[in-house]
């Protein structure tokens, strides 16, 4: 990171999808690419990374960063169809490592093609993603996702519980109909969960 060599771009990619299973560093991986070294000379490499292997943990800030510029900061870093590929990359059965990432990236850019493996995901005990699984689900209504919130609210993991009232409430009190995906309908959930306490 220090050496700000670019040379030293792919390597420092290369770690962050390995982070999963050596639990680095996510900040300071983030950080060497995003403040250490050219932001011209990462941005294409991240970006083949992500089109080609997901969205390792920590990627997001990186893809974010890299295409912001003084005069362009509410810039998206990849088109809709692009962002459907890395997500729906990001979430394939064997891609564990990424699945966090692209069910929090998921929520932002929702897509039905991609909701039975983000309840697949949030099901999944030992999926270690379960909590960005279920906010995604209540970024986009289908009949699918509701019923499986309504199954999620019934978890034998308290955690789960709490998170599935959560991120129901904060769907029904903070999305807009500027929000990308479909809003929960009033007539999904109770009354008492379409609020937050």
């Amino acid at each position: 990171m220090f050496t700000m060599q670019p040379s030293t771009i792919p390597i420092l990619i290369n770690r962050m999808y390995e982070m999963y299973e050596v639990k680095d560093d996510e900040y300071w991986l983030s950080r060497a690419l995003t403040c250490y070294l050219p932001k011209e000379k990462v941005k294409p490499l991240v970006l083949r990374a992500c089109m080609n292997r997901g969205l390792a943990p920590g990627m997001i800030l990186v893809l974010y960063t890299t295409a912001r510029t003084p005069e362009r900061w509410n810039v998206e870093p990849l088109k809709v169809k692009e962002w459907n590929e890395v997500i729906t990359k990001s979430l394939a059965i064997n891609n564990k490592p990424c699945w966090s990432e692209g069910c929090r990236e998921a929520r932002c850019h929702p897509s039905d093609a991609c909701t039975s493996r983000i309840i697949a995901i949030a099901m999944d005990p030992i999926s270690g993603a379960r909590i960005q699984a279920i906010f995604a689900l209540t970024a986009n209504r289908t009949d699918d996702s509701v019923a499986a919130l309504k199954q999620l609210l019934n978890d034998p993991d308290n955690w789960i519980r709490e998170t599935a009232r959560d991120a129901i409430g904060d769907a029904y009190c903070h999305k807009t109909n500027k929000d990308p995906g479909r809003r929960l309908r009033p007539a999904d959930f109770d009354p008492a969960l379409q609020t937050r306490t």
